[in-house]
């Protein structure tokens, strides 16, 4: 029996048909399949579960599918303290409770309220079990703590309203490894032939564009992560080193590596010598 390991790192990736359609066959074929969810935003892991319960809601996969998040892989992982100013705080439990009914997850939302102002939030599952804490301050995202069946995984912190770190942490609530958000500008250029029925209405095309061709310059800024192992302080120059590193974790001998189309030009820089199939 042959084993196969898919690495999501978005919910868009998990919505693929493509990923369905593998997934699928891999296991009408008698493989063991793990789906591995490997976003650095780890609130989107009981989304991304959900999600999977949907896309193969009419699929008989008995027992060969697996499911595991980046929490699942440094549960017995050694880690550090957290610091006192990276402790979730919980002083908002104090405060006034209103609970509302959450459409998304079926449980319940209870925000805190004070003199006016929401300072903290908690969301539930049907049995009452949190699932993400989150704290406000003049309304906007301070810091989310995630949880999976009631234990702590992670802490998300943010500045201005987007995440600037996320610290995944190990069952003892040890921090090991943290995912700083950075920000970079990527240009792209698009170049085609005049007849192309493919155009881009909101951009103007390149006044140097050659005779026979049309092109289309632009930039724009984009996120991208540098994770930090507290372990060992091994300093990983963006999130794909990270993903290799986890692959590599996997039982390499006939193990098959899927990856998203979109991730693959990034990851495979670091994985030059591996069979990558995408999806």
């Amino acid at each position: 029996m042959g084993q196969a390991v898919f690495l999501v790192t978005s919910l868009a990736g998990l919505r693929k048909t493509t990923f369905r359609n593998k997934v699928t066959a891999l296991v009408s074929e008698g493989e063991d399949v793990t789906v591995l969810f490997a976003m650095v935003r780890f609130d989107e892991f009981e989304q991304a579960q959900r999600q999977l319960a949907i896309t193969f809601k009419h699929h008989e996969l008995g027992n060969h599918l697996h499911v595991q998040s980046l929490a699942d892989l440094v549960k017995t992982s050694t880690g550090v303290a957290l610091t006192p100013a990276e402790t979730f705080n919980q002083d908002f439990l104090a405060f006034e409770q209103k609970t509302f009914d959450d459409a998304e997850f079926g449980g319940t939302v209870d925000r805190y309220v004070k003199d006016g102002e929401i300072f903290g939030e908690v969301i539930k599952d049907t049995d009452g079990i949190p699932l993400k804490m989150t704290q406000f301050d003049h309304n906007e995202i301070v810091q989310s703590a995630i949880f999976e069946k009631g234990q702590l995984i992670g802490l998300m912190n943010f500045e201005q309203g987007h995440l600037s770190q996320s610290l995944l942490l190990n069952s003892q609530g040890e921090l090991v490894y943290r995912f700083i958000r950075h920000m970079r500008t990527v240009n792209w250029l698009y170049s085609m032939g005049k007849t192309s029925k493919l155009n881009f209405s909101n951009q103007v095309p390149d006044e140097d564009s050659p005779n026979n061709r049309v092109v289309y310059r632009a930039s724009e800024k984009k996120p991208f992560y540098e994770v930090v192992d507290h372990v060992s302080y091994h300093r990983l120059g963006d999130l794909y080193e990270f993903y290799a590193m986890v692959l590599r974790s996997f039982d390499q001998s006939g193990c098959q590596l899927f990856v998203d189309l979109d991730d693959n030009p990034d990851l495979v820089t670091h994985m030059p010598q591996q069979l990558i199939f995408n999806y």
